[in-house]
């Protein structure tokens, strides 16, 4: 048993003084001696002995009802656990990623968690979601804070959530620190949730009344002379036989209308034709009443802006040609004694096309050009000494080529990993037509691109520059025949100037893209939509501006790109459909960690853990006991 006021024993002392009292009056009796008193003698020896019980009775139960009475002003308990007598500090997570929209039994996940948390929550607490932190919520106080949280269409990885759970507790060791996460778990690692140590963790796992989720999983649009043909994938969390609606707009313009048959599977197609290529603000829309948020689907199509490219050759340029005579690119050839360093001007892409030698002057035009945002290709001939390109490549910080190597060698390796080819390639293979070069200069460091079987680079980029390491004519490479030099070369070129995608996710690293500019001044490109405006990072090089939205934006549509008060140009952007696939039918955890279906379940395990056995009320209860003896005492014994 504790005490949550002990000082209050040292009370008990003051139990002394009716004990004093009591001696002080005790009655001494006076002999007198008179004749025959034998019958008198023995009635007040009776007498005597009675007095005294009765007195001694009335003193016991005085002190006991003093003491009873003593005790419950000390608030006597007893902890229910180790811990229950120590401070708490309660910190909650709450999900409020999109997969939260689903239908409980008492409405959407994330609302039907709020209620309950108002009606069962009693202490104060620091309420964390993917998006905020809401320290010392006080459910009185602060209701209207809890029933405003939104949907976040950005998430934390499981490491970055778990940091973020640890921040949110004070560093002091003399409390205990209790965690109550409540979430679907859907898309949650929760191995780094596991391995926090010093917590007491409470998990509540909410579940939708049916996993059943129609959503927009993917748009391909493909360019088809001018006009584009779009298919849409319509994916299914269960197999089913429903048809659903789908709707293409442009803008607010409904343009065409087809539907979804998924034909006891979970996936089907949809295909639409777009006529003309350009000014296409698009919007795919399915009918479903799952979640709403993977219903819209966002692309936009804008005049492309031609990436400038300029050729020196010093060999054929005839596969350069064909690669660059389309939509998007601009080609431009010269010799190099023809060549004027103005043509750089207007230019994003030089490539060095097997020349024999290189100016210094070239060298110092090159450097100015790729300082502006260009970049540069170094083809190397291999019939003359490498010690040619010795300068060129140093001024890159490019270690020099080796010495000529006179062996066939295969191409084998595509890093996939590099953003050059990161979103170019559906799958990962190994089984592709495998190019060769006979003649190969030995290249050290960069970032390697394509790889010979041996491991050492066929094309490696360092900064602004790509090099490869042997000659694409025919007679010393099959290069040009294989696959990988459209994606190769157009990726290159592209790096130089990105236009907007058709589409984004938000939140993707790679949210970037190019604008073609004549910046000056202070003045600084936005993004706009239903009046709402957005100045991203930007980065001005030469002619270009680019423009990074990794972080910042939340809402998905089609965004204006402004300059000063003018449109130049749109760009679309969608929510990530990882909250939208099934949820884990079961979450372990371990024996360490309780798992409650409802919030008030994991509350009350909670404040259990918390809660102490109050014993006040008995000892009043025995207090008012005692007096009564004593009344009963006083009253009826003679």
């Amino acid at each position: 048993m504790q005490f949550k006021n002990p000082l209050i024993l040292y009370a008990l002392f003051l139990l002394l003084i009716p004990v004093v009292v009591h001696l002080f009056q005790l009655r001494k009796f006076k002999k007198t001696r008179f004749s025959n008193v034998a019958f008198l003698k023995s009635v007040t020896q009776n007498t005597r002995k009675s007095a005294h019980l009765k007195k001694w009775l009335i003193l016991f139960t005085r002190l006991l009802a003093m003491t009873a009475f003593i005790f419950a002003f000390a608030q006597p308990f007893i902890p229910q656990s180790q811990n229950a007598t120590l401070a708490r500090e309660h910190v909650i997570f709450l999900d409020n990623s999109f997969s939260m929209q689903a239908k409980g039994t008492k409405g959407p996940l994330l609302k039907q968690a709020v209620q309950e948390l108002i009606k069962n929550q009693n202490y104060d607490f620091t309420l964390l979601t993917y998006s905020d932190i809401y320290p010392s919520i006080n459910i009185e106080k602060d209701q209207n804070t809890l029933l405003n949280i939104s949907y976040s269409p950005v998430t934390l990885t499981a490491d970055e959530l778990a940091l973020k759970i640890g921040n949110a507790f004070s560093g002091d060791p003399g409390v205990v620190r209790e965690l109550l996460v409540i979430s679907d778990f859907k898309d949650l690692n929760t191995q780094p949730l596991r391995n926090l140590k010093n917590l007491n963790q409470h998990w509540v796992h909410l579940k939708p009344a049916s996993e059943e989720n129609s959503y927009i999983d993917a748009v391909e649009l493909q360019n088809q002379d001018d006009t584009y043909q779009l298919t849409a994938t319509i994916k299914n969390n269960l197999k089913t036989d429903k048809n659903s609606p789908i709707s293409l707009y442009n803008g607010k313009k409904l343009v065409s209308r087809a539907t979804a048959s998924f034909k006891d599977s979970t996936s089907a197609k949809v295909d639409f034709r777009i006529e003309g290529q350009n000014g296409f603000q698009g919007r795919v829309h399915l009918d479903d009443a799952a979640l709403s948020y993977d219903n819209d689907f966002y692309f936009n199509l804008d005049t492309a802006q031609p990436i400038q490219v300029l050729s020196i050759n010093a060999s054929p340029d005839d596969y350069l040609r064909r690669l660059y005579d389309g939509d998007g690119f601009n080609y431009a050839a010269t010799a190099p004694e023809q060549l004027s360093y103005d043509q750089f001007t207007d230019k994003q892409v030089v490539i060095l096309n097997e020349l024999k030698e290189i100016p210094t002057s070239l060298i110092t035009a090159l450097q100015s050009f790729t300082k502006k945002g260009g970049k540069l290709i170094l083809i190397p001939n291999p019939g003359i000494n490498a010690t040619v390109y010795q300068n060129l490549l140093s001024a890159y910080e490019v270690l020099p080529y080796g010495e000529r190597v006179s062996e066939s060698k295969s191409v084998t390796g595509i890093n996939y990993d590099n953003p050059l080819f990161r979103n170019v390639f559906e799958r990962r293979t190994a089984n592709f037509q495998y190019p060769k070069a006979t003649e190969t200069f030995p290249l050290r460091g960069g970032s390697a691109l394509l790889t010979y079987a041996d491991g050492s680079p066929f094309l490696m980029q360092q900064g602004d520059i790509f090099v490869f390491s042997a000659g694409l004519e025919s007679s010393n490479s099959n290069f040009q025949d294989s696959p990988l030099i459209v994606p190769t070369f157009g990726e290159m070129a592209r790096s130089a100037l990105s236009p907007p995608r058709p589409y984004y996710f938000l939140g993707d690293l790679d949210n970037s893209f190019d604008i073609k500019s004549k910046q000056t001044g202070d003045d600084v490109y936005s993004l706009r939509m239903n009046g709402e405006s957005f100045i991203p990072m930007q980065e001005k090089k030469g002619g270009t501006v680019k423009i990074s939205t990794q972080q910042g934006l939340e809402k998905a549509g089609i965004y204006n790109v402004i300059f000063k008060d003018s449109i130049v140009a749109h760009v679309a952007y969608n929510y990530k459909r990882n909250e939208s696939r099934p949820a884990n039918s079961e979450l372990k955890t371990g024996d360490d960690i309780p798992v409650s279906g409802s919030i008030a379940a994991a509350i009350s395990e909670v404040q259990e853990a918390s809660s102490i056995t109050a014993l006040y009320k008995w000892f009043v209860i025995f207090a008012l006991l005692f007096l009564l003896s004593e009344m009963l005492i006083l009253k009826f014994w003679k």
